[in-house]
Order: structure tokens, then C-alpha cells, then sequence
């Protein structure tokens, strides 16, 4: 089989290819289509260390391969969103990955005092924590505000024990991941 041939099996292929894995990540299809991915590899390592002297099909062949490279790069963080829990469909039926929810808005920094009405400001915080968290597509499973506030309790009582004063707790986002962290007045 000639390069040429190849290019045009390795163009329909990778179609094909792309529909399947859009179908796997819509829940279409059960399996990953590692057969037909397997394919297109080998048709790639076939000619990747020979020289072509036509500079057309080297061209082609070598979009292709870029092409390849990245749509190999999507699936494979796709995947992994897959497998943390993280992926969600977009409604209009396509794929999509919340890949980087953070880089895209600033830090979120919200402070609320522990002082005054300590126990509606812990539930303001718990609830801003829960909400930064559900806008990541962080897990919010087995988080109770119960625990919660137990844990802040005792952090605030850490806190205050070495050198007195107030405590403040400021939510925040930070490389898509939620935290509490503390501060004294």
C-alpha cells in the first residue's frame, strides 16, 4: 500500500475516529474505540521515520499527524475529566471539559467574621464554600455543615489560643480548587 492510499484510509479514519469518541463521550457508545484509534497509530508509525519526497503528500501527511496530536491531547484530558467526576455535556449535544474554570475568573476572596452572630456567619461561609466548590465542578459528597462547622470551630479556637484576638474566614478559588483559609483581625 502506497502513501497516498494511506494518507486517504488515515483522513477517513480519523473522521471516523472523532465521531466515535464523541459518541463515547455522550454516552452513545459503552466502549472507548481503541480498535479503530489502534488503527490510525499504526498507520501514522508506518511512515513517521521515512522520508517523503513529494512535499504535497508530506504536507498532508503531516497535518494530518498534527491533527492527530491533538485531538489525542483532548481525548486524553477528556478522559481523565471523565474519570475524576469533572465532565460535564454541554446541552447542544457536544462535549465539553471544565478544564480550567479558574484561569478563566479571577480568584474568588469573599471575608466573613467569625465574631459578631458568629453562627449566621458560619453558615454564610459554609454556603459560599459549597457554591465556590459546585462552580468548579468540585465534589460536594459527604460535606455536611455540621462537620464543617465543627472543623472551623476548631481551627478558630486553634487560632484564637495562640495570641488571642478574632478570626476571619475568606473563601477562595485558586487553580480550580476551593478553600478556607484563616486570618486573625
Amino acid at each position: 500500500m502506497g502513501l497516498r492510499e494511506d494518507i486517504s484510509i488515515l483522513e477517513s479514519e480519523m473522521a471516523s475516529l472523532k465521531i466515535e469518541y464523541e459518541k463515547y463521550f455522550m454516552n452513545i457508545v459503552k466502549r472507548e474505540p481503541i480498535k479503530l484509534r489502534a488503527s490510525v497509530e499504526r498507520i501514522i508509525r508506518r511512515h513517521s521515520g521515512v522520508a517523503i519526497s513529494n512535499t504535497g503528500d508530506k504536507f498532508k501527511f503531516q497535518s494530518l499527524v498534527a491533527k492527530y496530536a491533538s485531538y489525542k491531547q483532548y481525548w486524553t484530558r477528556t478522559l481523565k475529566a471523565i474519570e475524576a467526576g469533572t465532565y460535564r455535556r454541554r446541552s447542544e449535544g457536544g462535549a465539553s471539559i471544565p478544564s480550567a474554570p479558574a484561569a478563566i475568573r479571577p480568584p474568588e476572596k469573599r471575608q466573613v467574621s467569625s465574631g459578631v452572630g458568629g453562627e449566621d456567619n458560619m453558615k454564610k461561609v459554609y454556603d459560599d464554600f459549597v457554591n465556590a466548590k459546585k462552580k468548579c465542578n468540585e465534589s460536594t459528597a459527604g460535606l455536611s455543615y455540621d462537620n464543617f462547622k465543627k472543623s472551623l470551630s476548631a481551627q478558630r479556637d486553634k487560632l484564637k489560643g495562640s495570641g488571642g484576638g478574632d478570626v476571619d474566614f475568606n473563601v477562595s478559588v485558586k487553580d480550580g480548587k476551593t478553600k478556607v483559609s484563616f486570618s486573625k483581625k
